[in-house]
This record gives C-alpha cells, sequence and structure tokens, in this order.
C-alpha cells in the first residue's frame, strides 16, 4: 500500500461525502457539471448539452450556511486575547506578516479560512509552524515568528491519538500537501506536486518531521532529512465539530439544480404559443407533383404564413384559426415546490445546527457546558475557542513563554433585523401582562439581550442587564411616564431619571418654567391694561 492509501478509519467514512459537501458550497461549473442529469433516455445528447449550457446553480444551501458563518463572525471581533508572547500579540492584528504571513490578523483567519470548511466539510487541521534557525546563529538571532497553516479535511490523512489522553494531541499524524514545483530555468512555479509531512513523537520525546513523496510503484521516498523540534507536542491542531452542516441540504441542492434547469428548458423550448386550425378534408389539395414531370403545387396545405401582414381563409362552418398558449400550471407547481425546497433546506441546516456539538469533550469544555451552550451556534464558538487557545498554547512553546488567555462570547443569533425588531414588539406588549415586578424586569433584559447581542461587547451587556436588575422604576414608555407625572403618581425627578434626563436639568427646568410663568402673567397684564385704556 502506497502512501496515498494509507487512511484513518474516520476518514474512510466521510471521504466519500467530501466531493459532493465541497462542489455544493463552491458551486460554479464543477458542481453543475457533476450533478446535472438528462430528464430521461428520451433526451438526446445534443439536447442536454444545450439545457447545460444555460443552467445555473441554485446556491441557497451555500448561501444558508453563509448566514451561520457570518452571525459567527460578527462576533469574532469581540474575542479577548490577553497575554502571550510578543510574537503572538504582533501577528494577531495582522502587524509582523500576519498569523499567515500574508498580512492575516487572527480574526480574519479564523473566518475566512477556518469557519466555514469547518461548517462544510466538518472539520479543518491547522499547522503552527516555524522556519528553522540556521545553525550559525547567535544568542542574539531573533527568529522569524510562527505562522498558521491550514489543512482541508481531505488532507488529514491519518493520526494516532496522544499517549496522554489529550483529544486536541497526537502521537503522530499523516498530513497530504501540495507543493509549488518551480520551473529551473525562470524560478516562477509551472505546476504542483503532492507530497506527504509525517509528523511524531520520538523516544526523546520531541517532534520529529518527515517529508515523504509516493514512488509510480507505490514506494515511499524520502524528501528531505528528517527534521527534529524543541517541543513535546505537535503542532497541529484540528477543529472539528460532530456534524457537517451541508450533511443534509446538500441533497436537496442536487434536486433544486435539476428541478429549476427543467423549468429553464422549458421555458426556452417548449413555452411558447402554437398555431391550429380547423380543416375539412373534402376541401384539401390532393394533386403531387408526378415524379419525372415539372408539374409543381404551388402551395400545400400545410404551407401557411402567419403574422400582421398576412391573413388566413378558413371555410364555412369551421372555427377561426388561433394561437394556443401550453398551459402553465405545471411550471407553476414545479415554481411552488422548488419554493418549498427552498425552505425546506433553511429548516434542515436549523436542525443540523441544533445537533452540532464539539467533537471530544474535555473537563474544560465540560466547565463551558456549565455556562450554557445556548445553541449550535455556541457550540462551534466553543470549538472555535479551544483551537484557538490551542494554538496559543503552541505558539508560547516555540518562544518558551506563558500562553495568551483566549475568550470567546457566549451568545449567538441568526436573526435577521425584522426578526429582530419584531420579537422586541412582541416582548414590549408582553411587559405589562402580568403584576410581577420580576416578570417586567426579566422581559427588559431579554428585550435589551435581543437587539444588542453581537453589536456591543460582552462586557457593555453584562453591565446593562446589571442596570435592569437593580432599576427601582420599570416603566420606561414615555407617554405613560408623562402621564404618570402630571397626574402625581411619579415626581418629576423619577419621570426625569427614567427618560435618561440628568437631575441637574429638571432644577434648571423649573426655573425655566417659572420664567416662562412670570413673562406670560406680565403679558397678560399688560394687554389687559392696554384693552382697558383703548374701552376708555
Amino acid at each position: 500500500m502506497g502512501l496515498s492509501g494509507i487512511k484513518h478509519p474516520d476518514f474512510m467514512e466521510d471521504e466519500s461525502n467530501y466531493k459532493k459537501w465541497r462542489l455544493t458550497f463552491e458551486g460554479g461549473r464543477p458542481f453543475v457539471d457533476s450533478y446535472l442529469i438528462k430528464f430521461s433516455q428520451r433526451e438526446d445528447d445534443s439536447d442536454f448539452k444545450d439545457r447545460k449550457s444555460i443552467t445555473y446553480n441554485p446556491a441557497f444551501a451555500k448561501a444558508s450556511i453563509l448566514d451561520v458563518r457570518n452571525a459567527i463572525f460578527q462576533r469574532i471581533s469581540s474575542v479577548a486575547r490577553k497575554g502571550g508572547p510578543e510574537s503572538y500579540q504582533e501577528a494577531i492584528t495582522g502587524r509582523a506578516k500576519g498569523v499567515d504571513l500574508r498580512g492575516s490578523s487572527m480574526d480574519a483567519f479564523i473566518g475566512n479560512q477556518i469557519l466555514h470548511e469547518m461548517l462544510v466539510m466538518r472539520k479543518v487541521g491547522v499547522w503552527i509552524d516555524r522556519q528553522p534557525m540556521p545553525e550559525s546563529a547567535t544568542r542574539g538571532f531573533k527568529a522569524d515568528n510562527p505562522y498558521l497553516c491550514v489543512y482541508k479535511a481531505e488532507d488529514i490523512r491519518s493520526w494516532t491519538p496522544s499517549a496522554t489522553g489529550d483529544p486536541w494531541d497526537c502521537q503522530s499524524v499523516l498530513l497530504r500537501e501540495k507543493v509549488l514545483k518551480i520551473n529551473p530555468e525562470l524560478g516562477v512555479p509551472d505546476g504542483t506536486f503532492e507530497r506527504y509531512r509525517r509528523a511524531w513523537i520520538g523516544s526523546d520525546g520531541k517532534v520529529h518531521i518527515q517529508f515523504l513523496l509516493e514512488g509510480q510503484k507505490g514506494e515511499t521516498i524520502n524528501d528531505g532529512a528528517e527534521i527534529i523540534l524543541n517541543l513535546d507536542q505537535i503542532p497541529f491542531h484540528t477543529f472539528e465539530i460532530t456534524v457537517s452542516l451541508m450533511q443534509d441540504i446538500c441533497d436537496y441542492q442536487i434536486a433544486l439544480l435539476n428541478a429549476e434547469s427543467a423549468d429553464i428548458g422549458y421555458i426556452l423550448k417548449a413555452n411558447y404559443p402554437f398555431y391550429t386550425e380547423q380543416r375539412d378534408p373534402k376541401g384539401q389539395n390532393h394533386l403531387k407533383q408526378q415524379p419525372g414531370t415539372t408539374t409543381e403545387v404551388s402551395k400545400t396545405d400545410d404551407e401557411i404564413e402567419v403574422g400582421a401582414l398576412h391573413g388566413r381563409a378558413y371555410g364555412k362552418g369551421l372555427e377561426r384559426p388561433e394561437f394556443i398558449s401550453p398551459s402553465t400550471e405545471p411550471l407553476k407547481a414545479s415554481m411552488e415546490k422548488e419554493k418549498q425546497m427552498k425552505e425546506d433546506i433553511r429548516t434542515l441546516l436549523n436542525l443540523a445546527l441544533s445537533g452540532v456539538q464539539p467533537k471530544h469533550s474535555s473537563a474544560d469544555s465540560k466547565q463551558m457546558d456549565q455556562i450554557g451552550l445556548e445553541a449550535g451556534l455556541s457550540a462551534i464558538g466553543l470549538v472555535l475557542e479551544i483551537g484557538e487557545r490551542n494554538i496559543a498554547k503552541i505558539w508560547a512553546k516555540y518562544d518558551s513563554a506563558e500562553p495568551a488567555e483566549i475568550t470567546y462570547p457566549k451568545r449567538y443569533s441568526l436573526k435577521s433585523d425584522k426578526d429582530i425588531l419584531d420579537e422586541i414588539k412582541q416582548l414590549e406588549e408582553r411587559s405589562s401582562a402580568v403584576p410581577s415586578e420580576t416578570y417586567k424586569r426579566e422581559v427588559g433584559k431579554m428585550i435589551a439581550a435581543t437587539l444588542l447581542t453581537g453589536r456591543v461587547t460582552e462586557h457593555v451587556l453584562d453591565t446593562i442587564l446589571a442596570e435592569i436588575d437593580s432599576a427601582t422604576i420599570l416603566v420606561t414608555n414615555p407617554d405613560i411616564v408623562f402621564h404618570a407625572a402630571k397626574e402625581g403618581i411619579m415626581s418629576n425627578k423619577d419621570a426625569a431619571k427614567t427618560l435618561g434626563i440628568p437631575e441637574e436639568s429638571v432644577e434648571q427646568a423649573k426655573i425655566d418654567r417659572t420664567e416662562r410663568e412670570d413673562q406670560v402673567a406680565q403679558t397678560a397684564i399688560a394687554v389687559a391694561a392696554s384693552t382697558k385704556v383703548a374701552k376708555e
């Protein structure tokens, strides 16, 4: 068995789905070419080729997954990364070539390279690498920063769990990678070749790395000398969830592709009016050209001219010729079904999302569970947090320093702005339905969390919720507050506080009001006096 045949049993379980999941998400012509099928045996190759050329990819599955990615990505900016080596703090902000030597910040790296890969393919790997230090380096030599490399699910070929029992650590791992082939004359890439990276913990407790090639006969060829890293942990982490979000919805998108392609074919080829005319068999011209003669029939009944400038005679007692349009009912039924399928894609995604959990459990993840996984989004956030912590730990080992502390947000939401506003309106209407201060307080906290989750930091939201807990007045509707103050149920000072008006403004308002009343009184006296003089 060659290197390409070495596969972990878990890898082989998902391998048959990898192509379908990836093509469904990436879309384009490769997806259409792979999954568009003929109507039936009656559709010949020429018609199928024409239909395929105008078929588009209805990327609703991709759009649904991007909604999930964006819901999490917009909260990535709230991730707290404190401490760690100086090289780490520089790289995560995009300085010093970033975390991937391409200027990416950690937020951009997680959002653009990790998140959607994990959601679609169920897992993605990250290798934390560093350029080897030259042997001639002096003690004052500053090594380059560590950097991150992504390995897609198809390239994580096999692995052996660590003997320490750490679910995110490996005793050995085999990774496939594509390497640029450099043209020796021009010094530019002109292709790629496959090689394998084998890493394992040696008997000396350090990480050993060997690059391998597969020969034409399946033999293993060493591609360079063995490398030994001064690390006690293989610098590789796999971000992994229990189920791919593409698992069920990819088949729906394939069915939707063929349904909408059939509709397009029908619209362009069959949805045209056709001409009909009654005939009297007795009145048909049966003269035909005789073989070997030049006698011609000038016009047959099968050859007619139609249009705005051409008339058409029809026999007495026969119905007038007309154009008949094909029934649109089959097309309408097909479009209704496609609409339902698009809604089903969203429903299936939500079902898959509700079942997402971290692949492995540990003391750390159980501690997070006590904080609460509000939904599958929180579970995905937990996987990202654990992954970043492991990356920070390995990064720190390169620099012999303490790792950074990573904290992810706990709340995520998939709701649109309209959904959020509708929910807030319903909560406001119900806030006075129960004569309970605790009830009103909790509804107020729900309104704040619904409106502000993902829009402010966790610290700001927690401060707002604490202020609601300590509030003594729970009525915030301005109309109700003004009415209560006018009727003497609430003091002006409390009304101002409820409306967010500073206390000193209340005192100044009293002075301003007294001055206005004095002016009005003086004006009234002056008007009355002038009126009296005029009458006299």
